[in-house]
């Protein structure tokens, strides 16, 4: 029963802008960089997973697939989130996947242990096993057994939204809450966090370097917002 992963990258250049309070276009490309990086490993680590396909219009996203013997897949025209995971899941298919996990590329903590526990609980087939983002509105995981259970919806709100889908289908689907998994790195708060949380990660390694010029510009983003916090 091979395990397909799916991680949608989007254009680095223009990514993470909710984070530009604190880091300038180019720290916020690297910061993408290290997170895929850390995503990619602990992939890599997983023998339930058989193969992970990373789908982009990125160039720099596509090398770093190549870097640790992924396969890397370019739209074929520029696509939304939706359309270009569906586009990567037919691939998985026709390259013998009988099950897919889709994951974004900004949850660098996730663990082998997640991935693990995911697969436990999809069996038997059907399934669909969910997590949701911390603040319970996005997608953070989703196993699909087989492939195409469900349609995604990765737009707005896609937590409960694809758990509709799977009880409008009558599809068996458990939820799971990791909190490694959950924290995804979007906003301010979330970098507070993710720091105190000491990590072996090279997205942990590349804040810690930030951190002096992160503390200051929290300070002044803190301050002209009216928000408490630290880095």
């Amino acid at each position: 029963m091979k395990l397909f992963t799916v991680i949608p990258v989007k254009k680095l250049d223009n990514g993470k802008t909710r984070l530009s309070p604190l880091l300038s276009k180019d720290e916020r490309k690297e910061l993408s960089l290290r997170m895929l990086h850390d995503v990619l490993k602990t992939i890599s680590l997983t023998h339930a997973v058989s193969e992970c396909v990373i789908i982009s219009s990125d160039q720099d996203a596509l090398n770093t697939a190549k870097t640790v013997g992924f396969t890397p897949l370019r739209e074929p025209s520029p696509m939304g989130i939706n359309e270009a995971i569906q586009y990567a899941n037919s691939f998985c298919i026709d390259h013998g996947a009988a099950s897919t996990l889709v994951l974004p590329a900004d949850i660098p903590l996730i663990t082998q242990e997640d991935i693990n526990n995911m697969v436990d609980a999809s069996k038997p087939e059907p399934s669909v096993i969910i997590i949701p983002s911390a603040r319970q509105d996005g997608t953070n995981a989703l196993l699909r057994r087989p492939p195409k259970i469900i349609a995604t919806s990765y737009d707005r709100a896609s937590y409960p939204t694809h758990l509709c889908y799977a009880s409008d289908k009558q599809v068996r689907f458990t939820v799971l809450h990791p909190e490694t998994v959950m924290l995804d790195l979007d906003l301010p708060q979330d970098l507070d966090t993710f720091m105190k949380r000491r990590s072996n990660t090279a997205t942990y390694s590349y804040l810690s370097s930030l951190k002096p010029a992160l503390s200051e510009r929290h300070l002044c983003h803190n301050t002209s917002s009216g928000r408490s916090g630290s880095i």
